[in-house]
C-alpha cells in the first residue's frame, strides 16, 4: 500500500512539473538598455535604464538619477526609488545605470576619473535628455570607492547634478584642498547626503568623520550637507539604508501632488 501511494505521489509530482513546463511564460521587464560609444572614453559604454512604471502612459517629465556600479547596483537601487516614489516619499525618477568595464581605474579621479566624469557630463546626460522626458533636475549616487567618486563628481561637476548620494566613502582625505575652491554660492541649490556604518574599517571611519565635519562647516549659499554614522552597520551592510536615509533627506522638502 505504501509503495502504491509513493508511485502515485511520484507520479503526480511528474506531471505537475510537465504542466508546468508547458505554462505559457511572460518575461518581466526591468529596463532597457543600449550601447554608448564614447569618443572621450574610447569605447563602448553598456548603459542601463529604468523608467517610471507610469512613463508610457504619461507625458510628465522625471528627475533623472545616475547610479555607478550598475552591474551590481542598478536592478536593487531602481527598485528602492519606485518603491518610495509609492510611499509619497520622493518623486518618481528614470534611473540611469553605468555599468563598469575598469571599476578602480574610471572611479579613480587621480587615474580615469577626470575623463570618466567628462563622459557622464559631456556625453551620456545630452543623450538621456534627447531620448527620455527628463526634468532639470540630477541626481547622482555610488557606494564605497564609487561613493568617493560621487563626492569628486561634488567637487568638480557640481553644475551638472542637483543631488549628490555618497555611500561609505573611502578616502576623502584626498579632497581637503578641494574644500577652498567651492564657490560662495550655488546658482541652483545642491544637497549632498553621506553616511558610514560605525562597524567599517576604524582606519576609514575617523578620517570620514573628521572630513564630514569640515564640510559642514563651511557656509555656502544654496547648499545643504547631512552626514550620518550608523550604529550596527558595516561596509556590507550599510548600503540600503544609505540609500533609503539619502533619499528621504534629499528630498525631505518634496510633496506629492494632491
Amino acid at each position: 500500500m505504501k509503495k502504491r501511494l509513493s508511485l502515485l505521489f511520484f507520479s503526480l509530482c511528474i506531471l505537475s512539473l510537465s504542466a508546468f513546463g508547458q505554462t505559457e511564460k511572460t518575461p518581466l521587464i526591468l529596463g532597457e538598455k543600449f550601447v554608448l560609444q564614447s569618443e572621450v572614453l574610447n569605447q563602448d559604454r553598456e548603459i542601463l535604464v529604468s523608467l517610471p512604471p507610469d512613463y508610457e502612459s504619461g507625458d510628465g517629465s522625471y528627475p533623472v538619477h545616475f547610479i555607478l556600479d550598475a552591474e551590481i547596483t542598478f536592478e536593487a537601487y531602481a527598485g528602492v526609488v519606485h518603491l518610495m516614489h509609492m510611499a509619497d516619499q520622493i518623486p518618481d525618477a528614470i534611473v540611469v545605470g553605468i555599468p563598469n568595464i575598469d571599476r578602480s581605474y574610471d572611479l579613480d579621479f587621480m587615474r580615469n576619473g577626470a575623463k570618466f566624469l567628462e563622459f557622464i557630463t559631456r556625453e551620456l546626460i545630452p543623450v538621456i535628455d534627447s531620448a527620455y522626458r527628463t526634468a532639470d533636475e540630477r541626481l547622482i549616487a555610488g557606494y564605497s570607492l564609487a561613493g568617493n567618486y560621487v563626492m569628486y563628481a561634488f567637487f568638480n561637476g557640481h553644475e551638472y547634478f542637483t543631488r549628490f548620494l555618497s555611500g561609505s566613502p573611502y578616502g576623502l582625505y584626498l579632497f581637503y584642498k578641494s574644500l577652498n575652491l567651492l564657490p560662495e554660492a550655488f546658482p541652483k541649490p545642491k544637497a549632498v547626503y553621506a553616511s558610514m556604518g560605525r562597524e567599517d574599517k576604524q582606519e576609514q571611519v575617523g578620517p570620514y568623520l573628521d572630513f564630514c565635519k569640515e564640510l559642514e562647516q563651511i557656509s555656502i549659499q544654496g547648499f545643504e550637507f547631512r552626514y550620518d554614522i550608523l550604529d550596527h552597520r558595516n561596509h556590507d551592510t550599510n548600503i540600503l539604508p544609505n540609500w533609503e536615509d539619502g533619499l528621504t533627506y534629499l528630498y525631505r522638502n518634496w510633496k506629492p501632488k494632491p
